[in-house]
């Protein structure tokens, strides 16, 4: 029987390899290899059980580097939440007019946001601790500003912000195309009205939502025009938007 004699890759211990084994052990590290053989030499190769756990390694360091970029976005939020709550505080104090009517709705506005990005950010930290604490009651632990997610280009929002304003604002964008469709085969001419009016508003839902979640993507608010591409640009933005995480 001819013996092969290497060292192993890892200790350089000594090791012998049977001329039908196509695996080897080192008896002193314990790391397993795989045989090549080609030419009549003898190479060994990690085992996949070696390469994998490599690979493992890398994506826990990866998911470690996520979660602590989310975690100092969340203390930012939190300290920014609470200076906003402070200035509306010292604002309420004082004697009202119409400079500090105008100040105390735009703080409030900025509160809202800032609530529901601490909200976004404890959610994608811990799913199953937000879940829970949204049971009883999700509508008023999601503090949702509706008027600013729908309405607003300020600010930025993440996925699930997303996924709740963009349906919404596709939905009254395309009724207006049921309504005229009924108006054009009933001779009802006076939906065309209403149905413009949903359009429009459908419309520039649909702008402000794609335009905070760009922000959110880092991306200046003119990437829409990408979805004027056919085809290609709205699976495009679809996926940028509803499937990748946002950056710092």
């Amino acid at each position: 029987m001819n013996l092969t004699e290497k060292r192993c890759p890892i200790c350089s211990a000594p090791l012998t390899i049977p001329p039908d084994a196509g695996q080897a052990r080192c008896p002193y590290c314990g790391t397993s290899f795989t045989v090549q053989r080609s030419g009549g030499g003898v190479a060994l190769n990690l085992a996949d059980q070696v390469t994998d756990a490599v690979h493992q390694s890398a994506s826990a360091t990866r998911s470690e580097l996520q979660r602590l970029q989310l975690t100092q976005e969340l203390s930012t939020a939190r300290l920014r939440l609470a200076n906003v709550q402070r200035e509306i505080r010292t604002l309420k104090r004082l004697p009202p007019s119409g400079v500090t009517k105008t100040q105390l709705a735009e703080l409030q506005r900025q509160e809202a946001g800032l609530r529901a990005r601490v909200a976004e950010l404890e959610w994608e930290l811990n799913p199953e601790a937000a879940t829970a604490a949204e049971s009883p009651a999700p509508a008023s632990a999601w503090q949702i500003p509706w008027s600013w997610l729908l309405f607003s280009f300020r600010g930025r929002i993440g996925r699930r912000l997303f996924w709740i304003g963009f349906p919404i604002g596709a939905v009254i964008y395309l009724f207006p195309y049921a309504l005229l469709k009924l108006a054009s085969s009933s001779g009802q001419d006076w939906l065309a009205a209403p149905a413009s009016i949903l359009f429009i508003i459908g419309g520039w839902m649909l702008l402000a939502v794609a335009v905070k979640r760009f922000r959110d993507r880092g991306r200046a608010g003119w990437w829409l025009l990408i979805v004027f591409i056919p085809i290609i640009g709205p699976i495009w933005m679809l996926v940028e938007l509803g499937f990748l995480e946002g950056v710092q």
